[in-house]
């Protein structure tokens, strides 16, 4: 009964439509300077319904790593492999390490672009390394407990997870566009752990907003949208349940018009005075107070060419009476935002 199988310096040289293959016991399967294709892999995967450990070493041949399906794969092993993207879907991974290093001055690095990890419910650890990353997305990690990253070239971060913020150590500063998903409907607002809400403020505002960022916050809680324009003046809303944007200012008008099918109440912008929202977005340009905002500057806007409708626009400052919207109103005039 074959449950490990460790192969070096090899080819694989079957056809995959005529080859039959099943590995009923294989528990572990190690491939170090092993020659196969994308598809052979796949075969031998799918094949291989109790596959617990992969392990796959300076593999050539191989150009886009998906592992999709394997309900029993717990630790997943990339070392120095020239992959152009990867995409891992295993509920039970409990361990990935993709790992990228010199091992002489002939060795090419590894060019992996893009790497997506979805719905590994179970992975509670993960190492990466590359120089070539430079989309990452996380997705439904529920465990995950320790996330460890080296990519200096990183552009785009997109995070898909319930309250839990694994990725606090992580440097921002490479990227170019970021969306931080967080999820707790249950929770209110107002209510936030404490080391969570200092890790998620210290991250943006490490992010390097001279590239022409912005940061845009919307609250599902309240239904509110915030706008920072200046990072010296980021306050990040008290609440587990908010959807985090950093993106060019060119990209503002299409993110808003994405978060209005949830009907937000109020957006706040951050300055109110000079704004260069208000510049590129020909939504807004029907704020005549937007030079020169004074203590009350909201108006109704419905949008020609939108189905949806912002029932106030507030710059700094506004007033909003009932319910969720008093609430941020509150929260507003409780920070140094509306000094």
């Amino acid at each position: 009964m074959l449950t490990t199988l460790r192969l070096r310096n090899c080819k694989f040289e079957f056809d995959i439509s005529t080859t039959h293959i099943r590995v009923n016991c294989l528990e572990d399967l190690y491939l170090h300077e092993v020659h196969i294709s994308d598809a052979q892999l796949q075969r031998i995967i799918d094949r291989s319904p109790f596959i617990k450990t992969l392990t796959l070493f300076a593999c050539p041949g191989i150009s886009k790593l998906q592992v999709c399906g394997p309900v029993q794969l717990e630790n997943l092993i990339v070392v120095w492999c020239k992959f152009y993207s990867v995409m891992v879907q295993a509920p039970n991974l409990q361990c990935f390490k993709y790992a990228v290093y010199y091992i002489d001055h002939h060795c090419e690095i590894a060019i992996l672009d893009e790497l997506n990890l979805t719905s590994c419910d179970k992975l509670k650890n993960i190492e990466i390394q590359s120089e070539k990353l430079k989309k990452f997305t996380l997705e439904g990690l529920k465990s995950l407990e320790k996330f460890t990253i080296q990519a200096p070239n990183l552009l785009e971060f997109d995070f898909y997870g319930g309250t839990k913020m694994p990725f606090s150590s992580m440097d921002p500063s490479s990227l170019e566009r970021a969306q931080l998903n967080f999820l707790s409907p249950s929770t209110n607002f107002g209510s936030v752990d404490s080391s969570w809400y200092t890790n998620l403020h210290h991250f943006v505002k490490k992010i390097n907003y001279s590239k022409g960022l912005i940061l845009m916050i919307f609250c599902r809680k309240t239904k509110n949208i915030i706008i920072y324009e200046n990072p010296r003046e980021i306050v990040i809303p008290p609440s587990h349940d908010v959807v985090i944007f950093i993106a060019p200012i060119l990209r503002v008008e299409s993110i808003i018009g994405r978060l209005l099918r949830y009907c937000p109440r109020i957006m706040s912008i951050i300055p109110c005075t000079n704004s260069k929202i208000l510049q590129v977005f020909s939504v807004l340009k029907g704020c005549t107070q937007k030079q020169n905002c004074s203590k009350e500057c909201p108006f109704n806007k419905v949008f020609s060419n939108w189905t949806r409708k912002l029932e106030d626009v507030i710059n700094c400052t506004g007033k909003s009476e009932e319910g969720m919207a008093s609430i941020w109103y509150s929260w507003l005039k409780s920070t140094s935002l509306a000094n």
